[in-house]
């Protein structure tokens, strides 16, 4: 590395470490938020929160080598680092085995949860192509449910028409 360019890393670290820090900060403070609030949205907020917590040890770790900070950052990663990201997809994994075992109990689905290698991605019929994942939302998929329209027009005591 040129001195130039050792130079121009140095001018700006700074600002990219505090955006970064303030990124790690925002997914604390949205996956404390989802945790509480006990939203689906906090297995994503989980992922992002272990990913940033292990990035952030890994440039703390390789910017400081061969500096006198490097043993604190080397500690810091170690204890307090990637223990959170671990605790974080830990909480992330556990929270998907939960929502498989709690669909297959609603389909009725016999047995034990298959691992989430194994599980099958809710949503979509078997055999159905991936595009209609994404815009079977959308559609609200109404080929094999009624809409609360027909419901609602339908009599009480008597089979759909």
């Amino acid at each position: 590395m040129t001195a130039a360019r050792a130079g121009d890393r140095g001018r700006c670290l700074p600002a990219g470490s505090v955006g970064f820090d303030l990124a790690e900060l925002a997914a604390f403070v949205a996956t404390g938020w989802a945790a509480w609030r006990r939203r689906q949205v906090l297995i994503i907020f989980l992922v992002v929160l272990a990913t940033l917590l292990c990035c952030d040890a890994w440039f703390d770790v390789v910017l400081d080598a061969r500096t006198a900070g490097f043993e604190l950052s080397l500690l810091s990663a170690v204890v307090i680092e990637l223990p959170l990201a671990a605790l974080a997809g830990w909480g992330a994994r556990r929270l998907l085995q939960m929502n498989v075992a709690v669909v297959r109990r609603y389909e009725g689905e016999p047995g034990p949860s298959p691992s989430l290698w194994q599980a099958r991605l809710i949503g979509g019929r078997p055999g159905s192509h991936l595009s209609e994942l994404f815009s079977e939302l959308d559609s609200g998929d109404t080929d094999s449910r009624e809409t609360e329209g027909e419901a609602q027009d339908r009599p009480r005591d008597g089979p759909a028409a």
